[in-house]
C-alpha cells in the first residue's frame, strides 16, 4: 500500500462509472444486434435499449399520433394487456468462444421476462430496477450462433393475478387508484416504475421492454461487476467553508469480482488509481470459493492536495476518477472499473432541539463538510413515462434549469425509476444535493418470499451504484406510506397490526439494513414524511407521522388562502408542498386538438387526475381574480391556462418565502427552525395539471421563474399584518452581507399618481439567519392614505408595495419583491398596452436584449414565444410615474433572430384576462 505524493490534477471532463474492455476481454453490445419485436399477430423491428410503446409507433402500427396526443393513453392501452418478445441473433466469435465464462449482463429489464438463449431458459425477471446476470458459456460454446428471446409478460395482467393470490391470504392495498387517475390496479404488486400505472400528475403507460443496455461479456479470470467508495477525511471540517482547507482522505473501495471458475486458485493484485496515479497495489487471491461472486476491500488514502466537493454556492465540484484494476498472475487479462466520485461528509442532525426539554421536538438540519446547509429545491418526477425517450440532454436542461432557479437540492420521488446513471454525473457536476427515496410510494407492499428476494436485490443494485455519487445525500425507504398506513387512506385499519408488520418487515428489517450494508456512510430515512427517531421510539408508525416538532412535512391546503403566509405551518423540513395549475397553451396545443380549447371541455377534464383538481383551481383563482367565462371559448381557454399559473407563483411563492422566513426562529410550541423547502414538483410527465414549475419539453411556468427570485440565497420578504409591514432578511450562507440600504416604495395602480419612498440604511444579512429587520407603518411611514387616494377605491386596492435591497458591495444579489395589499380582482387597475418595443442581437452566446413598454401599471406581465429558451425575468409587475419600460434578457436554445423574436413574443397581464380585455 502506498499513499501518492503527487499532486492529483482535478477531473473535468465527463464521465460516466464505466466498464473498461482489457486485453483478452470480449463484449458484444445488445444495442448493436437487430432486435424484432412480436407478438402472435404482430412483428417489427425493435430497439435496444428501448421499449415496446416507442418501437410500435416507430413502426407504425400505434397510428393515431404520438403516445401522449389527445386521449391515446386509453387508445393505446391494448399494448400493455399483451405480452411481447424480443428476438435477435448474434455470431459467436472465436474470441468469444474461448472465453471460459460468456454471460449476458441486463442493466435493466421491464420487467416481468423469460430469457431464453437458443430456446434453452437462462434466467428469469422479476424487477424494472435489478441489475441480471445470467451463464450462457455453455450455449454459446456449442454453437456458431446465438438467438436472444427476451419474452416479456404484461405487466397490467401478471401483476393482476399477483394480487389476486396473494388476496386468498390477505388483500394488500389499495385494490387500486381513485378513478380519477384513469389508470390501472395493482402496481404495488409489481416491481415496476409505479407512476407507469398512472398517477395524480400523470397518465398510464405499463410499459415494457429492455430499458437499459445490456452486454454480452466474456472473460477468462476475473471480471469487476461492481464498485463501491466510502470517503473518510483525516480532520475535521471548519464550521465555515474554507477554500484553503485541506485534509488526507481515507478511501475504502469495495469490488464485486466474477470468477470465470471459481474452483480454481488464481493470485494477483488489485491496483487503485485516482487521477492516473497509483494509491495502492494489495495483492489477492481469488478462489477457490463456493460462488462465482467473491468481494473484495481495499483501503486506499489520498494526501492533502485534493479537495472536497461542495453544493453549489458553498464550493466547488470537484470530481476525481477513481480506477481499479484486478489482474492475475500468468494472465494478460485485466479486469477493470472506473469511476467519477467526490470527497465530502454528510449528515442529517436529528439531535433534540433542547434535551431538557425533549418536548420541544428535533432537529431536522443536513450538514455537509461540517457546514449546515438549507435545501431549497423541488421534487423529480420521471421525465417521460416511456423511459427509453428521456435523452441525457433533456435531464441536463432540467437540472440546470433547476440551478438556474437558485436550487441546490432535488428529491427524486418513490414512485417512478431510480434515475440513470446519467442524471447522478450531472448533478455530481452542478451541485445538485439528492434525495433519494426508494421506489415504494403510496401503498402497501407484500412481504412474500419471493417479494422481499428481487427488494434485496433491487437495493443492492441501486445502493452500490449510487454510492458512486457524491449528489446522493440521503436514502428514503418509501414515499408517504407510513402516512398512509397510520392515515387508513387504503382501508388498512381492518387489520392495523398486520399491515404494521408487513410495513415493518419491508422497510425496517429488508431494505434499510441492506443500504447500510452496501452504502454504510449514507444516512437512511424509514419515510417521508415522518418523525425520524420520534416514529422510531413510535415503533415505525408514529400516532401523526407530520407532526412538525419531527423530521419532514407534506404540506398540501387547497381549500385555504394560499396567497396569505398564515396559511402555511410552521415546521423542521417542508419535502413537499405546492398548488396545481396547467401548462402555457403553446404545450397543450402540442398534445390536443382545438376541439378541446374550452375550459369545460372532456379533454380538460381527462387530463385533471388530481380528485376534484378543477373545482379546487378555480376555487383558488376566483378568491384573488377574475376567473374567464367559458363561454368565450379559445379565448377564455388560453387566459384560464394563464391564469392558473399566476395562482400557483403567488401561492408557492407565498409559502416557500413563509417556510425560510423560519430558518431561525422557534415559536412557543416547538414549531420552525426550518432547514428546507423542497416544493413539488420541478418537472412535468405529459401536458396535463400538474404541480410542475417547467412544462413537458422544458418550457418555464410563471413559477419557476418566482422561483429564481424566493430561493435566492439571500431575500427581501416582508408580510403585511393590518398598517403594519414587517420585513425579513434572509440568508442562509454562512457568510454576512453589511451595510445595506432597503428601499421601500408605496406604488399606485394609477400610473399618473407619483410614489412614494422611504429608505433604511445600515442594515444586515446576519449569516445563516432569518429575522425581521425593519417594521414599518402603512400610515405613518409610508404615507398611503396619501398616496393611494381614490374616489373609486380603497386604499389597499389603489396601491401596490414594491422592496429593493442595494450595497456598496456590488456583488450582492438580492431579487427585488412586491406585496399586493389587496386582490388584483379588486385592483383600481386600467387597460395596459404592453409591447414590444425592441429585440437586438444575439450576443456570442445566443442572448437577445428585448424592450417592452407599457401604457398603464401591468401586473403579472408574462412573456412567452415559440423559441426555446428562457428569459431574465417574467410575471413581473410593469409600469410607474418614472418608467414605463424595461429591458430582458432572453436566452435562446435554438437558433432564431432578432427580426423574428419582435414579431413573435407574445405578452399578457392581467389586465388581460379582465373585463377590459
Amino acid at each position: 500500500m502506498t499513499m501518492a505524493k503527487a499532486a492529483l490534477l482535478v477531473m473535468t471532463a465527463w464521465c460516466a462509472v464505466v466498464l473498461h474492455p482489457a486485453a483478452a476481454l470480449t463484449t458484444i453490445s445488445g444495442g448493436s444486434l437487430q432486435w424484432t419485436l412480436s407478438n402472435d399477430s404482430t412483428s417489427v423491428p425493435g430497439s435496444v435499449p428501448g421499449g415496446v410503446y416507442s418501437d410500435l409507433q416507430e413502426a407504425g402500427v400505434l397510428d393515431e399520433g404520438d403516445v401522449y396526443y389527445r386521449y391515446n393513453d386509453f387508445n393505446y392501452r391494448w399494448v400493455s394487456y399483451t405480452n411481447w418478445t424480443y428476438t435477435a441473433t448474434f455470431q459467436v466469435s472465436d474470441a468469444l468462444r474461448a472465453e471460459k465464462k460468456i454471460a449476458l449482463e441486463f442493466e435493466g429489464i421491464d420487467t416481468i421476462s423469460s430469457v431464453l438463449a437458443n430456446g434453452e431458459l437462462v434466467g428469469q425477471t422479476n424487477n424494472m430496477f435489478v441489475k441480471y446476470f445470467f451463464d450462457i458459456t455453455n450455449i454459446v460454446k456449442e454453437s456458431s450462433e446465438v438467438m436472444l428471446e427476451i419474452e416479456l409478460q404484461s405487466p397490467v395482467e401478471w401483476s393482476r393475478r399477483a394480487y389476486e393470490e396473494q388476496a386468498v391470504d390477505y388483500p394488500v392495498l389499495p385494490e387500486c387508484v381513485d378513478p380519477t387517475y384513469r389508470g390501472e390496479c395493482h402496481a404495488n404488486h409489481i416491481r415496476k416504475m409505479q407512476a407507469s400505472f398512472s398517477w395524480d400528475w400523470g397518465p398510464a403507460f405499463p410499459s415494457m421492454g429492455i430499458w437499459r443496455p445490456f452486454t454480452i461479456i466474456g472473460f477468462s479470470t476475473t471480471y469487476i461487476r461492481d464498485m463501491t467508495v466510502t470517503t473518510t477525511p483525516l480532520a475535521t471540517f471548519p464550521s465555515v467553508p474554507d477554500p484553503s482547507f485541506r485534509t488526507s482522505w481515507e478511501l475504502d473501495v469495495v469490488v464485486d469480482v466474477v470468477l470465470a471458475d471459481p474452483t480454481v486458485e488464481l493470485s494477483g493484485e488489485v491496483e487503485v488509481f485516482v487521477n492516473g496515479a497509483v494509491t495502492s497495489v494489495t495483492s489477492e487471491t481469488f478462489g477457490p470459493a463456493g460462488t462465482d461472486l467473491v468481494t473484495k476491500s481495499i483501503k486506499t488514502y489520498l494526501g492533502e492536495d485534493v479537495e472536497p466537493w461542495w453544493p453549489v454556492g458553498f464550493g466547488n465540484q470537484t470530481l476525481y476518477q477513481l480506477r481499479v484494476e484486478c489482474r492475475t498472475l500468468n494472465s494478460t487479462e485485466t479486469a477493470i472499473r472506473v469511476a467519477r466520485i467526490g470527497l465530502k461528509t454528510a449528515f442529517v442532525d436529528q439531535s433534540f432541539i433542547d434535551s431538557a426539554n425533549p418536548d420541544i421536538g428535533r432537529h431536522f438540519r443536513t450538514y455537509i463538510n461540517g457546514v449546515p446547509i438549507y435545501m431549497r429545491g423541488s421534487n423529480w418526477i420521471p421525465a417521460h413515462v416511456l423511459p427509453e425517450r428521456v435523452t441525457t440532454s433533456y435531464i441536463r436542461q432540467l437540472l440546470e434549469d433547476a440551478v438556474a432557479a437558485n436550487q441546490n437540492a432535488i428529491r427524486i420521488w418513490g414512485g417512478g425509476i431510480y434515475e440513470v446513471d446519467e442524471f447522478y454525473d450531472i448533478a455530481d457536476e452542478l451541485g445538485i444535493v439528492v434525495w433519494q427515496d426508494m421506489m415504494f410510494a403510496c401503498s402497501m407492499y407484500p412481504t412474500s418470499d419471493w417479494f422481499l428476494q428481487t427488494v434485496r436485490e433491487e437495493v443492492a443494485t441501486q445502493a452500490k451504484r449510487l454510492n458512486l455519487h457524491p449528489s446522493v445525500l440521503l436514502y428514503i425507504s418509501n414515499n408517504e406510506n407510513e402516512g398512509a398506513l397510520r392515515g387508513n387512506w387504503y382501508g388498512t385499519n381492518s387489520d392495523f397490526e398486520l399491515y404494521k408488520a408487513d410495513y415493518i418487515t419491508l422497510y425496517v428489517d429488508t431494505i434499510i439494513p441492506s443500504l447500510m450494508e452496501f452504502d454504510p456512510a449514507r444516512s437512511v430515512l424509514v419515510s417521508s414524511p415522518s418523525n425520524g427517531p420520534e416514529s422510531i421510539e413510535e415503533g415505525y408508525i408514529a400516532e401523526n407521522p407530520g407532526d412538525t416538532r419531527y423530521g419532514d412535512i407534506h404540506y398540501y391546503n387547497y381549500i385555504g388562502d394560499g396567497w396569505s403566509h398564515a396559511t402555511f405551518p410552521y415546521n423542521r423540513f417542508a419535502s413537499e408542498y405546492g398548488y396545481q395549475s396547467w401548462p402555457s397553451f403553446r404545450t397543450m396545443s402540442q398534445q390536443t386538438s382545438s376541439e378541446d380549447w374550452t375550459i369545460d371541455s372532456d379533454m380538460l377534464d381527462h387530463r385533471q387526475h388530481h380528485p376534484n383538481g378543477q373545482a379546487e383551481i378555480q376555487e383558488q383563482i376566483s378568491s384573488h381574480m377574475v376567473v374567464p367565462d367559458a363561454g368565450d371559448g379559445e379565448l377564455a381557454f388560453k387566459r384560464y391556462l394563464y391564469l392558473t399559473q399566476v395562482n400557483q407563483a403567488m401561492a408557492v411563492r407565498t409559502e416557500s418565502e413563509a417556510y425560510r422566513r423560519i430558518m431561525t426562529t422557534l415559536n412557543d410550541d416547538g414549531q420552525g427552525y426550518n432547514s428546507g423547502a423542497l416544493y413539488w414538483q420541478l418537472n412535468d410527465i405529459w401536458a396535463g395539471a400538474s404541480w410542475a414549475s417547467i412544462e413537458f419539453g422544458g418550457r418555464w411556468k410563471m413559477l419557476h421563474y418566482y422561483c429564481k427570485k424566493f430561493f435566492a440565497p439571500m431575500i427581501i420578504s416582508p408580510i403585511v399584518d393590518g398598517t403594519t409591514v414587517n420585513v425579513s432578511f434572509v440568508n442562509d450562507l454562512p457568510y454576512s452581507a453589511n451595510d445595506i440600504t432597503l428601499t421601500v416604495t408605496v406604488q399606485p395602480y394609477d400610473i399618473m399618481q407619483p410614489d412614494f419612498t422611504l429608505q433604511i440604511t445600515d442594515l444586515s444579512f446576519q449569516a445563516l439567519d432569518a429575522s425581521v429587520v425593519a417594521t414599518v407603518d402603512l400610515n405613518d411611514d409610508l404615507m398611503w392614505e396619501t398616496v393611494c387616494t381614490s374616489l373609486t377605491h380603497s386604499l389597499q386596492d389603489s396601491c401596490f408595495l414594491t422592496f429593493s435591497a442595494s450595497a456598496q458591495d456590488y456583488n450582492l444579489v438580492v431579487p427585488d419583491t412586491f406585496v399586493l395589499l389587496g386582490e388584483p380582482k379588486d385592483a383600481n387597475l386600467s387597460p395596459a398596452q404592453v409591447q414590444v418595443t425592441d429585440v437586438w442581437g444575439p450576443s456570442v452566446d445566443g442572448v437577445y436584449t428585448v424592450t417592452i413598454s407599457t401604457d398603464q401599471v401591468a401586473l403579472f406581465v408574462f412573456l412567452e414565444t415559440d423559441v426555446a429558451g428562457v428569459f431574465s425575468d417574467n410575471g413581473f409587475i410593469l409600469g410607474s410615474i418614472d418608467t414605463s419600460t424595461q429591458i430582458l434578457l432572453f436566452q435562446a436554445r435554438e437558433e432564431t433572430s432578432a427580426e423574428f423574436l419582435l414579431g413573435n413574443i407574445e405578452i399578457t397581464s392581467y389586465a388581460d384576462t379582465t373585463i377590459f380585455a
